[in-house]
């Protein structure tokens, strides 16, 4: 997993279980070229840089953004499960807790289905997480930005794109908790696995529908100077009359405020925008720049959505053509994902390619 100071934690169990396939041993990453004391540090699961990473996978012959690369790189490091940890008080956990999970900002958290104290038939959908490994110095200064999931939804005022915030807080010192009212339905990842779209991706009326629903929900968010900045299919809720949601709010940006809790280095993924490491840090970065991030991130889950494959982290212009889509559709998609942020359109110019679009569908089915 990414820690906070930019460096990779990998799975130590992961890293021998890879050796021992390929049947390759310290000596042997030695004589490809890679220093034995950096061999030895990922097998005693102990800090290294990306590109020692990289160059492990390399000698392995393991693409970095394959399955197995990614795990490796982002993965998260097993922890003891914890049957200690608290709710707040207004809660009580239902069921077993998910596996702890790495965010961008490298906290690691998991997710419980709780039951409301004095509400019955009220549950929620709460996010724990753990901050045993900070002093007490830092963990007061990620108190207001893990507030941030509740800030957004305030300036919101319960707009239906957005859950509804229930609670957030320490529940002691070490645990603090991000709490929804539950809303049915799945994650985009778990959609397009029940639905086995993965490899071929939905009709593209339904793609123009969920992503125009998204667009629209980003451009609430950037209304409101909110930037999403962490956009990805695992935190867009696709409920069962085909309503979106997004979720996971308490990593946005704030313009002109404080910024939000984050590594050094953003870790790299086909869903971050490239240039999102360096703009915190840029002064000459505007409000419009910032907004080209998430409209990045929404060309790129376009992709996955209409294909059903993860598309790789720079597309090509192949593989923005999509067959079958309108020019002005694939036109939108190559500028969206682009690497430079100043050429992409905005969320606003976005939307107005799809109403163009479903406009000009209803105009031909009129006169069909």
């Amino acid at each position: 997993m990414k820690t906070q100071d930019g460096y990779v934690l990998a799975d130590k169990a992961l890293v021998n279980a890879l050796m021992e396939k390929a049947q390759l041993r310290t000596a042997d990453f030695e004589a490809a070229g890679m220093d034995r004391r950096l061999v030895r540090k990922l097998l005693k699961g102990k800090k290294v840089q990306e590109a020692t990473v990289d160059r492990f996978l390399a000698i392995l012959g393991v693409l970095p953004d394959s399955e197995t690369g990614r795990r490796l790189r982002f993965g998260d490091v097993p922890q003891a499960e914890s049957e200690t940890v608290l709710c707040l008080a207004s809660w009580t956990p239902d069921g077993t807790p998910s596996a702890w999970r790495t965010a961008a900002n490298g906290l690691q958290y998991r997710v419980q289905m709780l039951n409301h104290r004095r509400t019955a038939e009220r549950r929620g959908r709460g996010k724990c997480y753990d901050l045993s490994a900070f002093d007490d110095a830092a963990r007061q200064r990620m108190t207001a930005p893990l507030n941030r999931h509740h800030d957004v939804l305030q300036k919101l005022k319960r707009r239906p794109e957005f859950p509804c915030q229930a609670d957030c807080g320490h529940s002691d010192a070490n645990h603090f908790w991000v709490i929804d009212d539950h809303e049915e339905g799945l994650t985009l990842t778990d959609y397009m696995e029940r639905e086995e779209l993965l490899g071929r991706g939905l009709t593209q009326a339904q793609t123009l529908d969920i992503m125009e629903q998204i667009a629209r929900a980003l451009l609430e968010l950037h209304a409101a100077n909110v930037i999403r900045r962490e956009l990805n299919p695992d935190s867009i809720l696709i409920q069962p009359n085909g309503h979106v949601l997004l979720t996971d709010l308490e990593l946005c940006k704030l313009l002109g405020e404080h910024p939000t809790v984050v590594p050094h280095k953003l870790p790299s993924s086909t869903w971050l925008a490239p240039e999102l490491g360096d703009m915190p840090r840029n002064p000459s970065v505007s409000s419009s720049d910032w907004g080209a991030v998430d409209v990045y991130s929404w060309g790129k889950i376009f992709l996955f959505v209409a294909t059903g494959k993860v598309p790789p982290e720079y597309p090509s212009n192949r593989e923005t053509e999509l067959p079958g889509y309108p020019k002005g559709i694939r036109h939108l998609l190559s500028t969206a994902t682009f690497a430079s942020y100043r050429s992409r359109p905005s969320i606003a110019q976005v939307l107005g390619v799809l109403e163009r679009t479903r406009s000009a569908d209803s105009d031909d089915r009129l006169a069909g």
